[in-house]
């Protein structure tokens, strides 16, 4: 994933029509510290991980490079940010950071654009690793009691708006694994109406 994001930076630089879009050197030095961030993350449990410097800044800087990069070469970007959803939940846990984050993901990955069937497989793969990082988001440690997140709503409203059919067979069972990963947070507290109905709409939509 790291190669890859800075094999497709260098073919960025290197054309004269694309080189604006590149990342720039403060970026690097960002998503360097991310990648080694996750390097000792995956090598450790969620619990043996000292204080990171993924904060809600570098999830900013990766949403600033998948606005400009071409969507053909968005996919290890979405890749990482797929990992940061996971390991990295504190970074966006304030009020409205989680929304912005998620939408970002969904926005690189096309999902308000029309739906056709076959997808190209471009678009096929962004999604994938979209609502994987989704899927993250709802995780919850075996036995922790946590709050809804304030972006459940709104990229729930957005989820089920996709056409089924448009959606490959990996997409439809991340889509029932985020509708199982809320409905477990749900078990431990006390979910809205609207929350308990845009939740429904998802399983019925997964279904």
């Amino acid at each position: 994933m790291r190669n890859k994001t800075y094999q497709l930076n260098e073919g960025l630089k290197l054309e004269i029509s694309t080189s604006a879009l590149a990342i720039s050197s403060q970026e690097l030095r960002v998503i360097d510290q991310a990648f080694d961030s996750l390097i000792h993350a995956l090598g450790n449990s969620k619990a043996q991980l000292p204080q990171s410097t993924v904060t809600y800044s570098t999830l900013q800087i990766v949403d600033q490079i998948l606005q400009r990069w071409p969507v053909s070469q968005r996919f290890p970007v979405i890749d990482l940010a797929r990992l940061l959803s996971a390991f990295y939940p504190a970074a966006y846990q304030e009020p409205g950071q989680g929304g912005a984050f998620f939408n970002s993901l969904l926005n690189a990955a096309e999902w308000s654009e029309p739906w056709v069937s076959p997808l190209p497989k471009t678009r096929e793969t962004n999604t994938l690793l979209a609502l994987r990082a989704v899927a993250n988001g709802l995780q919850v440690p075996q036995g922790a009691v946590v709050p809804i997140p304030d972006w459940v709503g709104p990229i729930f409203k957005r989820l089920v708006q996709v056409p089924y059919e448009s959606l490959v067979p990996q997409h439809r069972v991340v889509l029932a694994t985020i509708a199982f990963n809320l409905s477990c947070i749900f078990l431990k507290s006390r979910p809205s109406n609207a929350t308990q109905e845009i939740l429904q709409q998802l399983i019925i939509k997964a279904s």
